[in-house]
């Protein structure tokens, strides 16, 4: 299955519109906002599907020098760091045996399990959106929230969280 991001930049709370294949609103990730996230310079995000019910949440942990993120749904927890190195952009997950292949940087990367499948393929169109392939529907909502905190990584200027 496929799915497009798109990032949101109107002044409204969500960050990212998803679609379907038939271009369809599928989910749509929301920024949370409060006193507290601010002063704590935390950012949470929520993964709401067409039905308006929150599928995940992500969290970025205030960590210097890291952009640490967690990601939960019902079912899984698991942890993403992306660390600026100077070779480069690593991603490591924590809670499962899935790592990054690619250029995150680029935003053209998969998504590899412990036994060398790829669970999911995103790929940079032209235009302003992201091509997600899944190839497995029980990991979509963890393939897309880790694709997300990917996506919030701002590579245009300097390797930065998005102010989203």
């Amino acid at each position: 299955m496929k799915l497009f991001i798109n990032r949101d930049v109107s002044a409204s709370d969500t960050c990212f519109i998803i679609y379907d294949e038939l271009g369809r609103q599928k989910y749509h990730a929301v920024l949370k906002r409060s006193k507290h996230n601010v002063k704590k310079n935390n950012i949470k995000i929520d993964i709401i599907d067409e039905n308006k019910i929150i599928t995940a949440k992500i969290r970025k942990l205030p960590i210097v020098g890291v952009n640490s993120f967690t990601l939960k749904n019902d079912m899984t927890a698991l942890t993403l760091v992306i660390i600026n190195a100077a070779s480069g952009v690593q991603c490591r997950f924590y809670g499962n045996n899935w790592h990054i292949c690619g250029d995150a940087v680029s935003k053209n990367f998969s998504i590899i399990d412990v036994d060398n499948a790829v669970i999911a393929v995103q790929r940079k169109q032209s235009g302003n959106y992201y091509e997600l392939e899944i190839s497995d529907p029980a990991k979509e909502v963890m393939c897309l929230a880790a694709s997300l905190c990917i996506n919030l990584i701002n590579t245009v200027d300097k390797l930065a969280i998005q102010a989203v």
